[in-house]
């Protein structure tokens, strides 16, 4: 890697890299917030227990009234006894909580206590190697300045609190969070012909592989993710073209040279010129089958790879789906009805008949599956035979074709809850910090409460922002494929919260949404807007002519590539 000025000549110089210096302070933020007291971390809603149940751990605080959203809990115990487990909880998580129990019993040698940070420390290395390859994209190529301010975005964009506080949890956001930006910095950064691109495609996939099936609700995005990266493949095949565009013009045989890479290809057409002149007429072509011929064969086998794992990601996608225990199915059943097509109808009586569904079970209408007195047991025979079968996800999607005016309702209620990272009833300190049940940190929280409060929550603004977001971005069309997909994968938790569980938790159910708003941000900012100020301002302090926005980027790192 090289940056502008790498010659140390002064103090600034001898300052760490952009990226490594985001690392740094991000580093300093995560160990502040979630290692040193006060501690931080997500309070319990009632999700843990399909999660600690199938690793062997309860609460110490099971019998306590408050035991949910008040305080945050960062010690649990660890069984000591074998238990028979029902239906296993099927999760990438799984592997991270155990390897996370490996570790405690390892450093602290107490078998019977599980500290909670010791997962929050694999989801730290995780998450700072995505906020390393995130930066060293955006600002590679800048001058170091502009690298700095990169890298400044970024530690306020990912390292805040709203959403390292997932980390001292086992809630599934602080993995899908990682795991996400991982993914898609490094098929960015393949693009930027860098670094070993089997490696990087091996990251893609396994960050691919970890996020698809982190959450249930997250299935469709291997779908999503096996049509990217079969576009990279079909990519790379551009450069397939460029063997067969030798030609001949005149008494010069050159190669086409393609626009992202004028300089490079010109040097080469001059020395084909040259070896014309010294080799005779079959000379360039036999240098050019030498030179083009072992990149091609690479290229081929990296898009065969590429494909590959394309069919891989989209299996796993559907495995994903397959194997959510029926018991999870219920409880999504139950609220998508009672808190999405009852609560969103004028006559709920009529809503419940089109599914075949007797009338009197309008009654369960704005229920949830969780109340301590529900009108009929949600989990009794009568609902298992004549309320769960009548209605799936095809048949409520097909009822809201129906009724548009009831799903853009529903799509609005998500709107409002789409820009929250953390859910407001959720607490953030333990009872022995001595603070008020429920109270959340905010010391390194500013862009999450900014974003909250000063974000438009409308269907209408949404719409907005992605067009502003894909047209800043449309010159570089590899990186507009990016965010677009990136935005696909936050608005398909949209369309599988609403249809699958109706507005039960909806800002919790949204969150990758959140995380996909703040990566396009960053890249639409760190690659389109910082540059064009910069050159701006390069050109008042000169008083001439100078390169503007990303052109003047894409001369930098032809600059520092030569």
């Amino acid at each position: 890697m090289r940056w502008e000025g790498r010659g140390l000549k002064t103090w600034k110089d001898r300052l760490p890299s952009p990226p490594l210096m985001a690392v740094l302070a991000a580093a300093v933020i995560m160990l502040a917030t979630l290692f040193l007291p006060p501690v931080v971390g997500m309070a319990d809603n009632g999700d843990f227990f399909r999660v600690i149940d199938d690793a062997g751990l309860y609460k110490f605080d099971r019998y306590e009234k408050d035991q949910y959203f008040n305080y945050f809990a960062k010690e649990f115990g660890v069984f000591q006894y074998f238990k028979e487990y029902g239906e296993p909880f099927f999760s990438s998580q799984m592997p991270f909580v155990r390897a996370a129990m490996h570790l405690d019993r390892l450093f602290t040698g107490d078998s019977g206590v599980f500290d909670v940070r010791f997962l929050a420390v694999l989801f730290c290395l995780w998450g700072l190697l995505a906020i390393y390859l995130l930066v060293d994209y955006a600002a590679y190529g800048r001058p170091r300045s502009e690298g700095y301010l990169i890298a400044a975005l970024a530690v306020f964009f990912f390292a805040d609190t709203g959403y390292i506080a997932y980390f001292n949890s086992f809630f599934a956001e602080g993995l899908v969070m990682v795991s996400f930006l991982t993914c898609l910095a490094s098929i960015l950064l393949i693009d930027q012909h860098r670094y070993n691109p089997y490696l990087l495609l091996a990251v893609f996939f396994v960050s691919g592989l970890v996020l698809c099936s982190a959450k249930q609700q997250n299935a469709p995005l291997g779908f999503l993710l096996a049509g990217l990266l079969a576009c990279m493949a079909f990519r790379y095949q551009k450069y397939e073209r460029l063997w067969r565009s030798v030609r001949r013009e005149g008494n010069v045989l050159y190669i086409t040279p393609p626009v992202d890479a004028p300089d490079f290809w010109e040097q080469e057409r001059a020395q084909l010129q040259k070896l014309r002149a010294a080799l005779g007429r079959r000379g360039p072509r036999r240098w050019i089958r030498e030179r083009f011929g072992r990149e091609r064969r690479e290229r081929r086998h990296f898009k065969k790879a590429a494909l590959l794992l394309s069919a891989l990601l989209a299996f796993s996608g559907a495995a994903v789906y397959l194997l959510i225990p029926q018991e999870f199915v219920n409880i999504n059943k139950y609220h998508a009805m009672t808190r999405g097509v009852l609560m969103t109808s004028q006559n709920p009586e009529e809503a419940v008949g089109e599914f075949g569904i007797d009338p009197q079970y309008a009654l369960l209408d704005r229920t949830i599956y969780f109340d301590h007195y529900p009108p009929v047991d949600v989990e009794g025979v009568e609902l298992r035979e004549n309320f769960y079968p009548k209605y799936g996800f095809v048949s409520i999607s097909l009822y809201y074709l129906r009724h548009p005016g009831e799903l853009m309702q529903m799509i609005d209620y998500a709107a409002r809850s789409a820009y929250a990272i953390r859910p407001e009833a959720m607490g953030n300190y333990e009872r022995s910090a001595g603070r008020d049940p429920g109270a959340r940190d905010y010391t390194f929280a500013l862009h999450s409460s900014l974003k909250q409060a000063l974000t438009p929550r409308t269907v209408g603004y949404m719409f907005i922002w992605i067009a502003v977001a894909l047209l800043c971005g449309m010159r570089e069309r590899w990186r507009t494929l990016v965010l677009a997909f990136a935005i696909l994968m936050g608005l398909s938790q949209f369309g599988v919260s609403i249809i699958g569980a109706g507005d039960a938790d909806l800002s919790k159910h949204v969150f990758l949404y959140n995380v996909a708003y703040d990566f396009t941000n960053f890249i639409v900012i760190s690659t389109v807007l910082v540059p064009s100020l910069s050159a701006r301002r390069a050109k008042k302090r000169q008083g001439g002519p100078a390169l503007t926005g990303e052109r003047r980027g894409d001369k930098q790192r032809e600059e520092a590539t030569v």
